[in-house]
């Protein structure tokens, strides 16, 4: 529910928003058997508050609160059952996992099957952010102003119950129902709990002189980061203080031609760190560093333009990075760098029909990656980390066309292509015996690479229908449950009485079975997409 309204002169502006979403167990259809099922742990719950007041003293002068609240309680289902592996006989040889070395799908076909033993497992937040503006000036478009922010956040959950039990029966049996009652871990217990404070102070200029359309913005950032473990009943605290910036120059070259060469400052203060035995010290050096972006567009006409784009990446370690340890020795991460090259087209061949294209390249030069390996001492995954070279490739193609006053249809294909690969020595890890030691099979994920998309668009005074549909191609069997996958979703709005709505949406109209991300260490249909869903609802304007 949302309430918006002000005062009669239109100087005071205010706005309230409500929502509350849960779900329970998603279903899905396994595209390895044909048949649906229901997917355990799936349910959540989310609820939502928004505030904003606006105050305009006069043109160019505003008072802006504003305040969001956001919670969730949702369950961790890890991946999809496979199904082909819940029998007695394997759901016996799954279980011995642990004395016989066996990990990941390649070398303990079903391996998966495991975690449904993690009864319980949840994940859980609580949100709030604030902040306050007054705006003092705009110019062509820009404004000026100065911001304070506060934000508040917290995460917490558990892994549920564990998978070590060997007596543990067959799952989804009467015996299995029991066996979940008494191993079932609820949400008073939590494995992990992080706080993320943020307080900052922002500042914008804006300025038109001649030709140049002159922007810069400062930021400066206090935040403090907080860990507690259960399992070790420690915690750790972690403070840190930045300066970013940002200063850019849109030259208007002509009617036709604008450039905007930018460059962003950042600096990022060293840590000052307690550790979980109570320790204080500071780790990591302070850093400054300089980034340049050029992007320039060109207009042939009225119909037709064009535009280039040129980025340097630099983000630094995160907090938690610099502490990280590939087991006994240090991961020695470095700050993450690179490059990115975009190019795009548009043209309106009518008042009726459009397109448009785009290709984006990515080239960091080093990024962080990670994997998982299991851990014997704890029984338990444990993180490893490395420098990588990321090369990522992504293409996108758009018709629009208006058939008439009602009916309309816009056509997309997309393309995209990501690579990692691990350096410093690092391609191999004889932990990884999933993958034979292989680094890069381990960090590097499948998707589609090919996606096409059409949005079929019907609009009247009091009716509007929208029937769209995804169809993903080029996809690797031995990681999919098929090369291809077509998949469509029907939505429609009707206007039956005055500020009287219905509106109603199904989801995968056909019941797909799909899925659009593999890794291979689950194995094939890990994370499948929901199957057929309908949703019926009225909305009410008053």
């Amino acid at each position: 529910m949302s309430v918006s309204g002000g005062s009669d002169d239109g100087k005071l502006k205010v706005f309230m928003s409500g929502r509350r979403e849960t779900g329970g167990n998603s279903h899905y259809k396994d595209g390895l058997t044909g048949v649906n099922h229901t997917w355990a742990q799936t349910a959540y719950k989310e609820d939502s508050i928004n505030a904003r007041v606006d105050y305009d003293f006069d043109d160019t002068h505003r008072l802006t609160v504003a305040y969001s609240h956001l919670q969730g309680d949702d369950d961790y289902p890890f991946t999809a059952p496979y199904y082909k592996y819940l029998t007695p006989t394997e759901w016996e040889r799954i279980k011995q996992y642990y004395h016989n070395d066996r990990y990941g799908n390649i070398n303990n076909p079903g391996y998966r099957n495991l975690w449904l033993m993690w009864t319980g497992a949840y994940n859980a937040y609580n949100k709030n952010n604030y902040d306050v503006t007054y705006s003092f000036n705009k110019e062509n478009g820009m404004e000026s102003f100065i911001r304070y922010y506060k934000q508040n956040e917290r995460y917490w959950g558990s892994f549920g119950g564990g998978d070590g039990d060997l007596k543990a029966p067959l799952p989804f049996t009467k015996e299995w129902d029991e066996w979940v009652k008494t191993n079932y871990v609820g949400r008073n217990y939590r494995s992990y709990y992080n706080e993320l404070k943020n307080d900052g102070v922002q500042l914008q200029l804006a300025k038109s002189v001649g030709i140049h359309d002159l922007l810069t913005t400062w930021t400066y950032d206090k935040s403090k980061y907080l860990g507690f473990s259960t399992r070790t009943n420690q915690k750790s605290v972690v403070e840190r203080d930045s300066v970013l910036g940002y200063i850019q120059d849109k030259i208007h070259i002509n009617d036709h031609w604008d450039i905007t060469p930018s460059v962003r400052y950042s600096y990022y203060s060293d840590f000052s760190r307690t550790d979980r035995d109570g320790t204080k010290w500071n780790s990591a050096e302070s850093t400054t560093t300089i980034t340049p972006t050029l992007n320039t567009q060109y207009a042939f006409d009225d119909t037709a333009s064009m535009y280039l784009g040129y980025t340097k990446v630099y983000r630094p370690l995160r907090v938690s990075d610099y502490d990280r340890t590939n087991g006994s020795a240090p991961a020695g991460l470095e700050d993450e760098k690179g490059d990115v090259w975009t190019v795009g087209v548009r043209k309106d061949f009518s008042d009726k029909t459009s397109v448009s294209m785009h290709y984006d390249y990515t080239k960091m030069s080093n990024a962080i990656a990670r994997f998982s390996v299991w851990d014997k001492d704890v029984k338990d995954f444990k993180m490893k980390y490395v420098n990588a070279k990321e090369d990522k490739k992504s293409f996108n193609f758009t018709i629009s066309q208006k058939f008439n006053e009602h009916l309309g249809l816009n056509l997309n294909y997309s393309h995209a292509c990501d690579e990692w690969k691990a350096k410093d020595g690092m391609q191999f890890d004889p932990d990884l015996t999933w993958t034979n030691g292989n680094v890069n099979t381990a960090i590097n994920k499948l998707r589609p690479q090919n996606i096409y998309t059409a949005d079929l668009t019907y609009d009247n005074d009091k009716l509007s229908v929208s029937l769209f549909g995804n169809y993903y191609t080029g996809l690797n069997t031995e990681a999919f449950t098929s090369n291809r996958f077509f998949v469509l979703d029907l939505a429609a709005n009707y206007e039956f009485k005055k500020n009287w709505i219905l509106y109603g949406t199904v989801s995968n109209l056909t019941n797909q079975a799909w899925e659009n991300t593999y890794t291979y260490y689950n194995g094939i249909g890990s994370w499948p997409q929901p199957g057929r869903s309908f949703m019926l609802g009225v909305k009410y304007k008053f």
